[in-house]
């Protein structure tokens, strides 16, 4: 038996966890005969008798093994409803975040195919790339005259 399928098959009977025992000397005894187990059944070493130990084990320990599973069966129904509350929580924030940004941005605006709606969207243009007239007029004026009153306080 290759050493994977061993390790699942005595999985699917030693099923108990650390806390499950009352001492640090039991636990890792127990985590040791499951390893021999899973080494006697990867190298051949007296099968029969590791099968009779194997199914005695799970004969003794039906209901902790059943307990166990159960509580597996749960905590996996739990991280399912986790993982689907996540991914709902997250479709959510996504389409709020569509939301919220095509409600902030700025109406699209449209011109009139004639020689003043042309004129109106050259204007509009002109303004939101900073290039107004009267904008660069005063922006001229202030380099004007900042110049000249650096001159006048030296």
């Amino acid at each position: 038996m290759n050493p994977l399928q061993a390790r699942q098959r005595v999985d699917a009977v030693y099923t108990l966890k650390h806390a499950d025992f009352a001492s640090e000397r039991q636990w890792n005894d127990y985590l040791e005969e499951k390893e021999e187990i899973i080494f006697n059944f990867t190298e051949n070493i007296d099968v029969p008798a590791t099968e009779r130990k194997l199914r005695q084990y799970a004969e003794e320990h039906a209901a902790e093994i059943a307990a166990s599973k159960g509580r597996a069966a749960v905590a996996e129904k739990e991280t399912e409803k986790n993982q689907a509350e996540q991914k709902q929580q997250q479709h959510q924030q996504e389409s709020e975040a569509a939301r919220m940004s095509v409600d902030a941005s700025v109406p699209f605006r449209t011109f009139e195919d004639t020689e003043e709606g042309r004129a109106e969207r050259a204007r509009v243009a002109r303004e939101a790339g900073g290039a107004d007239p009267v904008y660069a007029q005063r922006r001229a004026a202030v380099a004007a005259f900042s110049g000249l009153y650096e001159a006048v306080t030296m």
